[in-house]
């Protein structure tokens, strides 16, 4: 009995559990179902036991097992997760990469501050988003799914702009621009998810997406503009009346792209883990459509594609079901 409790002791197997539970043994045998096992108990005696499959998360087989015949094995052979489907939710901050050069161009050549424009143009580009996503967990470490992602924005301003030359003034007159803007950006697509437990009892864990997809574009401007009034006349005599009136505009589009993510987490339970994430989204406008006070187009394609990208920040939280 002495003999058989040294060689337990020393061709340690390791299983496990889903719980995050080490259970240091040596590994009998292993079924669809079941994975047999010898235990040394506290009197030292060794007691044969088994586990369900279903409440293991991973399992180890020395290299010094009789059964084995490879040197130094680590690799986990039970894919099956324990739990098939996971819900995710992420959420926090963003920030898009557009300049809106001519934009900023426009509003410094009319003589607003470069700062004024830039802080602006800052506040736009600075949002938050929400990221659900569902996903089936083909084995423990690689799932298929779909996501979806919304961003929205807003900023505020008060800009001048110079009245048109054939207003009739002989000095060039400037009026004051009131602008609001909000911008949302809505993704819709397919996901690959991809798990790596890390540390010794796998409480910790990176989580990697790929998401390709549709992104659907919109941004409501309003704003108080310089407008003629012509009345019921075609021709004034002496100088066109002009005043100051809403003007607001929406402009759409949708376009291709992706949207990768990575997770670093940490396993609470075996079925709620939770993190920090990041994102990089990707994707441009090649046509757009406005409906406004002044202009209406339609798919009307771009000079310059407008582009949409941005990167998420915030945190994570995945619960399997």
């Amino acid at each position: 009995m002495a003999f058989v409790a040294y060689f337990a002791v020393s061709a340690q197997d390791k299983i496990i559990t889903i719980q995050h539970d080490t259970i240091e043994c040596r590994i009998i045998s292993v079924s669809a179902d079941r994975i047999s096992y010898e235990k040394e108990m506290s009197d030292n005696q060794i007691a044969g036991k088994s586990i369900a499959t279903t409440e293991v998360l991973q399992y180890f087989r020395s290299a010094q097992n009789k059964n084995r015949i490879f040197s130094d094995l680590r690799n986990p052979v039970l894919n099956k997760p324990a739990y098939r489907w996971m819900f995710s939710l992420q959420g926090g901050l963003s920030n898009c990469f557009n300049d809106y050069e001519e934009f900023k161009s426009l509003l410094t050549n009319n003589g607003n501050s470069e700062s004024n424009v830039d802080d602006y143009i800052q506040n736009l580009n600075s949002g938050y988003f929400v990221n659900p996503g569902f996903h089936y967990l083909l084995t423990n470490f690689l799932g298929i799914g779909v996501e979806y992602s919304f961003f929205h924005s807003e900023s505020d301003g008060e800009f001048i702009i110079k009245i048109p030359d054939n207003s009739g003034y002989n000095l060039p007159i400037y009026h004051t621009f009131l602008l609001n803007e909000k911008l949302y950006v809505h993704f819709a697509g397919a996901s690959v998810l991809v798990i790596q437990n890390l540390g010794k009892n796998k409480k910790i864990s990176l989580m990697e997406r790929i998401s390709p997809g549709m992104f659907f574009y919109r941004n409501e401007s309003r704003n108080k503009d310089y407008q003629v009034f012509w009345g019921n006349s075609n021709y004034y005599e002496g100088q066109v009346p002009y005043y100051l009136d809403y003007a607001n505009a929406a402009s759409t589009g949708k376009s291709f792209g992706f949207k990768g993510g990575l997770s670093l987490n940490y396993s609470f339970t075996p079925r709620l883990t939770a993190g920090f994430t990041g994102n990089i989204v990707l994707s441009k406008l090649n046509q757009i459509s406005i409906d406004g006070y002044r202009l209406n187009l339609e798919n009307q394609k771009l000079e310059n594609p407008l582009d949409i990208s941005r990167f998420d920040y915030g945190i994570s939280i995945f619960y399997n079901l």
